[in-house]
């Protein structure tokens, strides 16, 4: 990486608020798309590329967009972003030159419910791996915002698992909710599993309406990890407040004499990326997120980190002022010593520092630790790109496995001695830092902007659509690093004893996936999770899981359920505000509000700025609260509650005290081992049989 001092980037955010008083809506419950279909030409050394763009309301109806394809075209290249599910074609196209990009100016303008579809005509002139990103991207960014847009309410997709008998029952709900029903599928045990398309802001009332339709016998489980990723469902705004920063990505202005550079909020790390590049300037190193896709102003208002140990390890470290409009109309521009920004510590930003990222696995002994630090002068400077997230590239065969791993909790046979040390740490610690030209590389040099962050786009295990339809079960706790020796001898003792039964077991493990440890350095802020902290230190855990069986836990989810618990108690560590589930927020044994000194401080702000409460997230309101979460039918399986007694849990599980620490309670299920039972059905779908 480029040493100099100079190559740093001052972020001066400008937050640019539209409130819309009156009108529409939950924040996340609507969404751009376009108004109507759209084409648009482009003639690109010889070659025609007609772009084709139209909105389009489930990933089925736009998987069709084949049907709209030219046989007599060199290349039908498309992608389409729906309900958070993206997909993309090269359509014979070097890997990652045409789909991808068409999908990028999708998501680039911040749209949903997009199918485009990129026609090519080859004239004769090739354009090399470069020249084919940017002409296909560049037909499609051009055609969308060319286009019509309209703005128009989200739907979600959801699952229902319901007796044949009631089946008549749940559809008259659905008519009444305004909610459409998809596919159906009989099984053998007799019930019916639907798929339900619903308003989202209808949503939670649709859940409790057939569950009281049905005495409890059908639930629709609401969560988060259907819509693609993991958040808090409360950290919202009400309903008299739209933020619309979606097209609010550009750079405002460069001054290459003060090193800085003014960007709007909307921005994705990517792209700020992508432009401090351009500009000749280095992000400061160990301050992006891992994932560069967030927005600067999500990962400002979740107080998201990168790595950095007691030096520079988040965004507002870099800020020299924020631009930003209060709850009473006023604009504001704050320095990082005004109260309101506590905490954007601008002394050392131009100081550089090793970033250092540790994947541990406990339950098979392993871990990985990567460090990044400073290139020496003169140092070959290689095209080098983060990829540390893992790639889905390679392991289509292992999906099948992974299906049944799932459906067969009770189960818990041989396949484990064979998969655990022959799968497991291969497919969970596998990843390279960063990759040249495609290969993965463990050691190399490359551009301080490029080796920072990666996206996890559809080819990443947490977030594609064909192989494992994945997604990540994601929670992060901040704790000081003076505690971390206490808890990794804890994580220990939980493997030990609840997984391992002390030694009864020991042939189990946790499924792909690992235990992040990152570091930071803490300032003197108000509900930052590092706050008032000496030396913090990110505790976070991270497991496949596949959105197809998400009305099954985890396997040995208890062992989460136990490590959350004991994390949030004992060790009195924070709950990531825009990562974790609510319950980590209001369990009642564990109050979050007392983790932080100056939270009544901020509600002294909040009457300041925002006197109606209009910016307040709901999350934010029932931590202020002290309120807890409410203990339903099989609110654990959600990872809506803990459980406090078998009712909880899922279907077949009991809530018990736990053997490592009694003071906590999971869900834990009968399991039975008898040789044989799985991995001949293991072995058959890894050879390509079903």
């Amino acid at each position: 990486m480029l040493p100099s001092a100079r190559g740093v980037v001052l972020l001066l955010v400008q937050l640019v608020v539209v409130v819309v008083t009156h009108l529409l809506l939950l924040l996340l419950l609507l969404y751009w798309t376009l108004a109507e279909p759209y084409t648009l030409e482009t003639d690109i050394k010889k070659s025609q590329f007609i772009a084709t763009a139209w909105p389009v309301t489930s990933a089925s109806e736009a998987s069709r967009v084949q049907d709209a394809s030219d046989p007599a075209a060199s290349h039908n290249c498309w992608a389409f972003r729906v309900a958070g599910a993206a997909r993309s074609s090269d359509d014979g196209e070097p890997s990652g030159t045409a789909g991808k990009p068409i999908l990028g100016a999708i998501e680039g303008d911040g749209l949903d419910g997009v199918c485009i579809l990129v026609v090519r005509y080859f004239g004769g002139v090739k354009l090399g791996a470069g020249g084919l990103a940017r002409a296909y991207g560049g037909a499609a960014r051009d055609c969308v915002r060319a286009a019509p847009k309209a703005f128009v309410q989200a739907k979600v997709q959801l699952a229902a698992v319901t007796p044949f008998d009631r089946l008549g029952t749940v559809y008259n709900m659905l008519a009444k909710y305004g909610a459409a029903a998809g596919e159906e599928e009989y099984q053998p045990n007799g019930k019916v599993r639907l798929l339900l398309t619903a308003d989202a802001d209808q949503a939670e009332q649709l859940q409790r309406a057939i569950a009281d339709a049905t005495s409890g016998k059908v639930c629709v489980p609401i969560s988060p990890l259907y819509q693609g990723g993991q958040y808090p469902q409360d950290l919202r705004t009400p309903v008299s407040v739209g933020l619309l920063q979606t097209k609010l990505n550009k750079v405002l202005a460069v001054d290459k004499k003060a090193w800085t550079m003014r960007v709007q909020p909307g921005m994705r790390y990517t792209e700020l990326l992508q432009e401090a590049q351009k500009a000749g300037m280095s992000v400061q190193i160990g301050t992006p997120t891992a994932y560069a896709g967030l927005t600067l102003a999500g990962v400002l208002a979740t107080t998201g980190h990168g790595s950095g140990d007691r030096v520079t390890s988040a965004i507002w470290e870099t800020l020299v002022e924020i631009v930003w409009v209060d709850g009473k109309g006023q604009v504001h521009t704050s320095k990082p010593s005004d109260p309101e920004f506590v905490g954007m510590d601008i002394e050392e930003l131009l100081k550089l520092t090793p970033h250092i990222l540790i994947f541990w696995r406990p339950d098979i002994s392993s871990y990985k630790a990567y460090m990044v630090s400073p290139a020496a002068k003169g140092a070959k400077v290689e095209e080098a790109t983060a990829t540390l997230l893992p790639s889905i590239e390679g392991r289509e065969k292992g999906a099948e496995a992974f299906k049944i791993m799932s459906r067969t909790l009770s189960d818990d046979s041989d396949a484990l001695e064979f998969l655990c040390p022959c799968r497991l740490t291969e497919a969970s610690l596998s990843s390279s830092w960063a990759s040249v030209n495609g290969t993965g590389r463990w050691n190399v040099t490359g551009p301080t902007n490029m080796m920072q962050a990666s996206e996890c786009d559809e080819h990443c295990n947490w977030n594609e659509n064909e192989v494992f339809f994945g997604t990540a079960q994601d929670v992060e706790f901040t704790a000081e690093f003076s505690q971390l020796g206490a808890w990794i001898s804890d994580v220990k003792k939980v493997i030990k004893e609840e997984l391992f039964e002390n030694g009864k077991a020991k042939y189990r493990c946790m499924g792909p996936g690992y235990f992040w440890i990152r570091f930071g350095k803490g300032y003197d802020g108000y509900t930052a999770t590092m706050a008032g902290m000496q030396r913090p230190v990110f505790l976070q855990s991270t497991w496949l899981r596949s959105r197809g069986t998400l009305n099954y836990p985890m396997r040995y989810q208890f062992v989460v359920d136990l490590l959350e618990q004991l994390t949030l108690c004992k060790y009195k560590a924070r709950p990531h505000w825009g990562k974790n589930h609510e319950r980590t927020f209001t369990y009642p044994k564990c109050s979050v509000r007392s983790m932080y000194p100056k939270f009544d401080k901020l509600l002294k702000l909040q009457q300041q700025h925002d006197p109606a409460g209009m910016f307040e997230p709901r999350l934010f309101r029932k931590v202020a609260r002290n309120e807890s979460f409410a203990l339903t039918p099989r609110c654990a399986l959600w990872q809506h509650c803990y459980c406090e007694q078998d009712i909880h849990c899922p279907k077949g599980f009991a809530c018990v005290k736990a053997t490592s620490f009694p003071e906590y309670k999971v869900c834990k299920n009968p399991m039975k081992n008898k040789p044989g039972t799985l991995l001949p059905q293991l072995f058959a779908t890894l050879g390509g049989k079903k």
